[in-house]
């Protein structure tokens, strides 16, 4: 049942949609399919990733009202939570929507892994809908020089850890500009556990990209290198819009 599910679901539309876009792409280069292919599903995700942006800035905008509710609970946890989550009802902020995006970009990338096997194994054919034919031809190396069959272990997994560490600095270069113009100070001496943890992902994640990049088909890779850049670009237009700033929070004292 699940697997009838995973393939009806993941499986058999990507495969579908990357064999089209290979048919109509000249020269059928499996490279130029898989950037097309990123770029749609990442126009399909933009509306939650557009969502869990405008929830991170709200969440840093509301940080102060936030620390004040969890030192005035600090010795009862349970009025804590139940205060805080009151106040993301209130404000109308999930806190859960940044992780959302991501969440739904895992079980993509495991099909995406399964999608790019087939293709290259030549294996696609009873994936296919009826309406849809295998190329004749299949381009692997994409540009000519990369072949996407294989490991690639310079280029794109460098490109994949770096565009993901500058994905992840846009976003808290943007928090440290929101901070300084609602007026949030910066906070001296130890920080909290969760923003430690935070700020080391930030080095680790990176790393772990390359590595993974370096050990799987270079397809794989090259999917991850595209939908980072896009990404970034996705993150630009939201953050440079006006109206997305949060806005400044006026406090009682």
């Amino acid at each position: 049942m699940l697997s009838i599910f995973w393939d009806g679901v993941f499986i058999k539309p990507l495969t579908n949609l990357l064999i089209f876009l290979t048919n109509i792409i000249p020269g059928h280069d499996l490279g130029m399919a898989i950037i097309a292919l990123t770029i749609i599903i990442r126009l399909i995700l933009y509306p939650l990733s557009k969502k869990a942006i405008q929830n991170q800035r709200a969440l840093q905008a509301f940080q102060p009202e936030l620390d004040q509710i969890k030192e005035k609970y600090k010795d009862n946890k349970d009025k804590q939570t139940k205060e805080t989550l009151a106040f993301y009802q209130k404000h109308k902020i999930n806190p859960l929507s940044s992780c959302l995006p991501l969440l739904i970009q895992m079980p993509i990338l495991i099909a995406l892994y399964w999608v790019f096997r087939h293709a290259i194994a030549g294996t696609v054919d009873q994936l296919l809908y009826p309406f849809v034919h295998k190329p004749d031809t299949l381009i692997i190396k994409f540009l000519g020089i990369i072949d996407l069959t294989k490991p690639e272990l310079y280029v794109l997994p460098v490109l994949a850890g770096a565009s993901q560490f500058y994905q992840s600095f846009m976003i808290l270069r943007q928090a440290k500009k929101d901070e300084k113009r609602i007026g949030i100070k910066e906070k001296k001496g130890p920080q909290d556990t969760s923003t430690m943890i935070t700020k080391q992902m930030n080095y680790i994640f990176p790393i772990v990209t390359v590595i993974f990049a370096a050990s799987l088909p270079a397809a794989i890779s090259l999917y991850w290198v595209a939908t980072n850049l896009f990404s970034i670009l996705q993150q630009y237009i939201i953050m440079k819009d006006e109206k997305e700033k949060p806005k400044v929070i006026v406090r009682r004292k």
